[in-house]
This record gives C-alpha cells, sequence and structure tokens, in this order.
C-alpha cells in the first residue's frame, strides 16, 4: 500500500518537477568563452575585431552561439556561429563614412526631407553583405531601409 502512495505521489509531482529544473529547449543559456567548443572560440577571436566580449549566449535547440560584442564608441558587432565553428551571419553598427560610395547615395536620397540617421549597420551572410539603415524623420513615420553594396534599395519599411 505504501508503494502505491508513493508511486502516486512520484507520479504526480514528475511533471513539476520536470518543468521546475528543465529550462525549455529554445531559451538561450549565456556561457563564457572558454565553455565553447573549441572552432567556435577561434571564429569569434578572428572575427572580434579587437572588442569586448558582452554576451555569448548558446541556443541548445538550434545549436547556435550568438556573441555580443562591444566595439567602443557605441558600436557593437554581434556574431552567430554555428557549434561547428562557421560563421553564419555578422552584424555591425558602422558609420556613414564606412559605407561604399553607392550606399552612401541611397541613403542620402532616403534622408531627402529632413531624415537624420539613428542606425546604420554591416551585415553579412550568407557571402552576401548588405546595409541597413533607420532613419528618423520630426514629421512622419520613420524609414528601414536594406540597402545591396551596389547602392540598390532592396527591402524599406515605413514605422511610427
Amino acid at each position: 500500500m505504501k508503494s502505491i502512495i508513493k508511486l502516486r505521489t512520484l507520479a504526480f509531482f514528475a511533471p513539476f518537477v520536470v518543468v521546475a529544473f528543465c529550462p525549455p529547449p529554445s531559451r538561450a543559456v549565456a556561457v563564457s568563452l572558454q565553455d565553447c567548443p573549441q572552432a567556435v572560440q577561434d571564429t569569434i577571436n578572428a572575427n572580434r575585431k579587437g572588442g569586448r566580449i558582452d554576451e555569448i549566449d548558446f541556443l541548445a535547440a538550434s545549436g547556435i552561439y550568438d556573441v555580443d560584442i562591444n566595439l567602443g564608441r557605441g558600436r557593437d558587432l554581434d556574431l552567430v556561429i554555428n557549434a561547428s565553428g562557421r560563421l553564419l551571419r555578422s552584424v555591425e553598427d558602422i558609420g556613414l563614412a564606412r559605407a561604399p560610395r553607392a550606399v552612401k547615395n541611397s541613403i542620402r536620397r532616403l534622408m531627402q526631407g529632413g531624415g537624420r540617421i539613428d542606425d546604420l549597420d554591416l551585415e553579412t551572410a550568407g557571402g552576401r553583405v548588405t546595409y541597413r539603415v533607420d532613419i528618423d524623420f520630426p514629421s512622419g513615420p520613420d524609414l528601414e531601409a536594406t540597402i545591396s553594396e551596389k547602392g540598390l534599395v532592396l527591402k524599406r519599411n515605413r514605422r511610427d
């Protein structure tokens, strides 16, 4: 009889124990550089551009490492790396001066009407380089745009 009560008690509480002690698989877990596989460490160090690592999150469900790096002067770099050390994507805050001439010209055209650059990112993914810009306007909706290396506006969205 006591074993049946223990078994029922265990069966009742088991789901609560699992939920309490096992994080959801999609949740990111903060890790240190030393906790990463050597291939991931090598990729981080090869791409950190002298910056300081702020945070490394490991997404267990996908085996992805998301690395936030502080480059100084208000600039950040985000690296997305798989468990084998392959750099999948990088997003770097840059100033307009670092953009190619064709990208600068496109941004200047998009700023007509009094817009100012709020954020400009250089994104590299799958061998493709694009520039994402957020432009704030004093009146009217702001603008988010994605621009190719050659200055072609690939996407633009107005937002309030």
